[in-house]
């Protein structure tokens, strides 16, 4: 079966596919593609149903998507521009805090600026960055141990870090409360960086075979006909006019025009 998969990023991202899939009983074997955001997954139907397969997927943090369905312009730039307003809250927080650090270690303390920084790295962490959490929560539980795993474990130990400045004298709590917040924007944005890359790679190859035709015109027994493009056979003579694009790979036998590349 093929799945179609959204939320990917890296190669960690494709490994905790694998292995999220591979531990279920029923499971032969796991392909995952991230240039194709795509997994294709060979199973016993007797021992395990798509919808557990599916399941698994959404558990650990990725959407599942029609493999027969390409997502529209639309779709790919509202994803990046929802990735995008994430990225520009989380380094507005960062902004804040690092200006508050900055003016800490210059010796000018502001009243409450342990709580101050200790809210801008709960926001940062648990609502901008819940996405990365929800996925670090899925796969956690199964024992898998990737980059968003390792992500919440520096954030959290900020956060747990900060709290305990709160009852030790002399503690620098904004220092790890800022660690929690510093980490979890850099996580946000390598995943809009990564997003923005494939899409824009994606659409620039769509692109490119869009220019090919979807016909050409074939000389057949001294007339010209205008097949599919699928119906061109290797030995074909292919006619093209003046204007024409070049609809398949050839060799000129007769003729001569300027053809831009």
């Amino acid at each position: 079966i093929q799945f179609k998969i959204g939320g990917m990023s890296c190669s960690f991202c494709v490994e905790t596919i694998r292995r999220a899939l591979t531990r279920m009983e029923g499971v032969k074997e796991v392909h995952v593609s991230l240039a194709h955001e795509e997994a294709l997954v060979e199973y016993d139907p007797s021992k395990i149903r798509r919808e557990q397969l599916e399941d698994t997927l959404t558990a650990v943090g990725y959407t599942v998507r029609d493999p027969e369905k390409v997502r529209t312009f639309e779709e790919e730039e509202a994803e990046i521009f929802q990735e995008r307003d994430r990225l520009i809250i989380a380094g507005s927080l960062t902004g804040i805090t690092l200006l508050l650090m900055l003016l800490m270690w210059l010796g000018r303390m502001f009243p409450y600026i342990e709580w101050i920084t200790f809210a801008l790295a709960l926001v940062t962490v648990f609502i901008v960055g819940w996405p990365i959490l929800k996925m670090a929560w899925g796969s956690f539980r199964r024992g898998i141990l990737n980059q968003h795993v390792l992500l919440e474990f520096a954030a959290f130990s900020g956060l747990a870090g900060g709290v305990l400045g709160f009852f030790l004298p002399d503690f620098p709590s904004p220092d790890f409360f800022g660690v929690a917040v510093f980490v979890t924007t850099y996580h946000i944005l390598s995943q809009y960086t990564s997003l923005l890359v494939r899409t824009r790679a994606s659409q620039a190859v769509r692109k490119l075979l869009s220019l090919q035709p979807g016909t050409a015109r074939v000389i057949r027994d001294g007339r010209d006909l205008e097949v599919p493009i699928e119906e061109v056979k290797t030995g074909d003579l292919v006619r093209v006019r003046p204007g024409a694009q070049v609809p398949v790979d050839g060799e000129v036998t007769e003729g001569e025009s300027a053809v831009n590349e």
